[in-house]
């Protein structure tokens, strides 16, 4: 049997409440949306795919290891925007402002995933919330409040990462926490 899985960190409540204040505040409320949950919303650190159920357990042990060396660490919200395909917005998303700490982490994740077995990933990592699935055809120019907003302050510190596991259904995903991991 296999599961979806992948890496993620988690971000404070009361942030991501913030966050989506500030979304809401500058939309164009004309239309209807089906925002992203915010018990969903998290930063994949690596997306696993397909795995095996008998090498979870490798996986966990693998992160419990790489979690020994890292500690907790202060990241901060730097803009909102728009991935597209074929020129049409299709995911809106807010990324974080450049993290040494956060690359060294991911990077580490990369190199032990792929002792297990999975792909390194070829593209160059980018932190970002996906706030919005984009599903019909909408010009950017719903979004350039957000996109041309500038933030106040938003940090958090980091606390911990989970090993998730992602149920494709056609009313959506739905996300289990497999296991939680502290960050010293």
């Amino acid at each position: 049997m296999k599961n979806r899985l992948f890496i993620a960190l988690e971000v404070p409540k009361d942030i991501l409440q913030n966050i989506q204040t500030i979304r809401e505040d500058n939309i164009n409320t004309k239309f209807h949306f089906r925002w992203e949950p915010i018990d969903k919303l998290h930063f994949t650190l690596k997306f696993l795919g397909d795995v095996e159920t008998d090498l979870t357990e490798n996986i966990i042990q693998s992160l419990n290891s790489i979690i020994e060396s890292f500690n907790s660490f202060e990241c901060e919200f730097s803009n909102f925007g728009l991935f597209k395909r074929n020129k049409i917005p299709s995911i809106l998303w807010i990324g974080l402002k450049y993290n040494q700490e956060l690359f060294n982490l991911v990077n580490k994740i990369e190199e032990e995933m792929h002792k297990l077995g999975f792909e390194k990933e070829t593209r160059k990592f980018k932190a970002h919330l996906t706030l919005l699935r984009i599903r019909q055809a909408v010009s950017e120019e719903i979004f350039h409040n957000l996109l041309d907003i500038s933030l106040p302050l938003i940090k958090f510190t980091t606390e911990n990462i989970s090993l998730m596991k992602s149920e494709l259904l056609s009313s959506g995903s739905i996300y289990t926490k497999i296991k939680q991991f502290k960050l010293k």
